[in-house]
């Protein structure tokens, strides 16, 4: 075979591996994204418990001192 013809497979043996890695990238993109959703709701659910504790904190600190007087 020709030289010409050798690299004209070496070049398509590249641009099948550049698929496969584009491919993997955006699978892993993707992974990384519903992962970043996750973390986002659970940071969301942990400030909703934080913002509920704090209120019955309140509550409590009012209670003690409607007791206090």
């Amino acid at each position: 075979m020709s030289t010409q013809t050798n690299r004209g497979k070496e070049v398509n043996s590249m641009f099948e591996e550049l698929k496969v890695l584009s491919k993997e990238v955006t699978y892993a993109m993707k992974e990384e994204k519903s992962g970043l959703q996750e973390t986002n709701n659970a940071s969301e659910k942990v400030n909703e418990i934080a913002l509920k504790v704090r209120d019955i904190s309140n509550q409590i600190k009012d209670n003690f001192k409607t007791f206090q007087t």
